[in-house]
């Protein structure tokens, strides 16, 4: 036990050491550029851990895999472009390549994957996860290895065994490091030189050294993170006066532009001290992860002008994020047009139906003084706001302002 407990300390020692920035990785539009050439990229400054055999044993289990698979090795670091988040590189790869399926990296040891347009629910994608990571006993295996071992757990029909199994293991290994081993009479006779002592030392260590991992990298991610120019615009006007115009495939790339924008943003701006800021960061996150799912779900116009909505709605909680962390006022919130959040414009509350007051854009509140129905967005054929849609229940977030949070509950499936 003692001996497994020095090489746990000894692996924590090394991920502190390894906690100091790596060089920079691929940029996002060079790893999308070389997933168009192959399914599977690896950053020069891993490719001498990465074996020529290894790379065509993964692309064979990536061939035979029931989903496409898109498999990134980079360095992840703190303080990196993706704040050391390997979830965000996903998310900004995806966004860069614009092709669904499941994309998967492996940062600090640790196998992370994310699906887009696909049930990322699916028990085989999560069992695939656990066995991938956790099925060997050697976890300072190569990144290769895991990656390897979750594309092919993919297709193999064994996976929910394996996964119980592995499960299993873990979980007696977590109750066993988890109680002090029985005492003895020797035990308790020692005076500080019996074996209660002997884990109790080594636990301690252990438990110091993963709380100085996280400090470490906590200070690392706000070393380097750079507040953005407050005058730096997120979504400008013109994307909406582009947007109200545009096609479905123009207004998905204009949103998947802003998206890339936004987590840029959040890279270099870091992790906020205030509390208040945190919040409001936070919820900018929800709405960039929201947005991401919407563009996910084989989108209509109605939904993509959602992720619009949301990126809009994320944009003005990180700029309040930033500002309460500066200690400025935060920016005033002009709402987006009720009847088509695409009309630009600036809007006003308008009475409407005698009984709602909602924000419209000029033309819109013209149309109704003159006792016309406003240009409002079209769902298969019908305005927004009749069909039983999450946008109509929401009012996109007029009515209930928990949109992106709703989103992510998975309320964004039709219900006719």
């Amino acid at each position: 036990m003692i001996a497994r407990l020095a090489a746990l300390i000894a692996g924590l020692a090394a991920l502190l050491a390894a906690a100091a920035p790596a060089a920079a990785a691929t940029l996002p539009k060079d790893i999308a550029r070389g997933l168009r050439q192959s399914p599977l990229v690896v950053d020069p400054a891993l490719a001498e851990a990465v074996p020529a055999a290894q790379r065509r044993a993964v692309l064979r289990a990536i061939d035979a895999a029931p989903y496409p698979v898109w498999a990134v090795l980079v360095p992840i670091t703190p303080g990196d472009r993706y704040g050391g988040d390997a979830s965000r590189l996903l998310d900004v790869v995806h966004g860069r390549l614009g092709r669904d399926g499941v994309y998967v990296t492996v940062d600090d040891r640790l196998l992370t994957y994310a699906a887009f347009g696909i049930d990322g629910e699916q028990p085989d994608l999560n069992q695939a996860s656990t066995v991938g990571n956790f099925e060997s006993r050697d976890y300072d295996e190569p990144q290769i290895i895991k990656v390897r071992r979750f594309v092919a757990a993919l297709s193999a029909p064994d996976l929910a065994a394996r996964y119980a199994h592995t499960e299993k293991r873990l979980r007696e290994q977590s109750e066993r490091f988890s109680r002090p081993p029985p005492a003895t009479d020797a035990d308790e006779d020692a005076d500080g030189d019996g074996g209660g002592n002997g884990w109790t030392v080594p636990v301690g260590i252990l438990t110091g050294l993963a709380a100085a991992a996280v400090a470490v990298r906590l200070v690392r991610r706000r070393r380097h993170a750079r507040p953005a120019p407050p005058d730096e615009p997120l979504i400008g006007a013109r994307v909406f006066a582009h947007a109200h115009t545009a096609q479905a495939d123009e207004l998905r790339e204009q949103v998947e532009e802003r998206l890339v924008a936004f987590a840029d943003r959040i890279d270099r701006t870091g992790t906020p001290e205030n509390e208040a800021a945190q919040e409001r960061q936070q919820h900018a996150l929800d709405a960039y992860a929201a947005a991401r799912r919407v563009l996910a779900s084989r989108p209509e116009m109605v939904d993509l002008v959602g992720a619009l909505v949301l990126v809009e709605d994320g944009a003005h909680a990180l700029a309040a994020a930033e500002a309460l962390e500066a200690g400025r006022p935060t920016p005033r919130v002009a709402p987006l047009c009720f009847f088509d959040p695409r009309h630009p414009g600036s809007t006003k509350p308008v009475d409407w139906k005698g009984e709602l007051t909602v924000p419209a854009c000029g033309t819109c509140r013209g149309e109704l003084r003159a006792g016309r129905p406003p240009d409002a967005l079209r769902d298969d054929g019908r305005p927004w706001f009749e069909t039983d849609s999450l946008w109509a229940r929401t009012g996109y977030g007029v009515f209930e302002p928990d949109l992106a949070q709703r989103v992510g509950r998975g309320e964004l499936r039709r219900h006719g």
